[in-house]
């Protein structure tokens, strides 16, 4: 494990998919396929989100998706789409995953940010209430 982290493996994906990865022999193959898998899952998390697909996002948080996964191209996480969409309910189950809603993307925005822009009031006022911050 210490060698994942050398090389910049994120430390949320490991603990999040910790659970795998102890039950297995430990064997490279075993490893490399939990965070392989590991991994797709924040591709269709960050997708899920850009579309709006509440049960995509729920099905890429099983498969141990990083809640605040970053898309290589904009920065921009899960709850940032899921916000310029005023998706409240792809929001709340972020918001309650720990998605950092303060979170940044290049042009520096966040999802607040992109749900004014939007004119999503239900979306603002949800990512301004105590305790969904990150």
């Amino acid at each position: 494990m210490q060698l994942l982290f050398k090389y910049g493996a994120s430390t949320q994906v490991l603990q999040d998919c910790a659970w795998k990865v102890d039950n297995t022999q430990h064997s490279n193959w075993q490893v490399s396929e939990v965070l392989r898998t590991a991994d797709g899952a924040n591709a269709r998390l960050l997708l899920s989100a850009a579309r709006a697909d509440w049960h995509g996002v729920r099905q890429a948080l099983k498969h141990c998706a990083f809640v605040n996964a970053r898309d290589p191209a904009s920065h921009r996480t899960a709850i940032s789409w899921a916000a310029s969409y005023g998706r409240v309910d792809v929001v709340q189950t972020l918001a309650h995953q720990k998605a950092e809603v303060l979170s940044l993307d290049e042009a520096g925005w966040t999802a607040l940010h992109f749900a004014v822009s939007g004119g999503f009031v239900e979306v603002v006022s949800l990512s301004l209430l105590p305790g969904l911050e990150s």
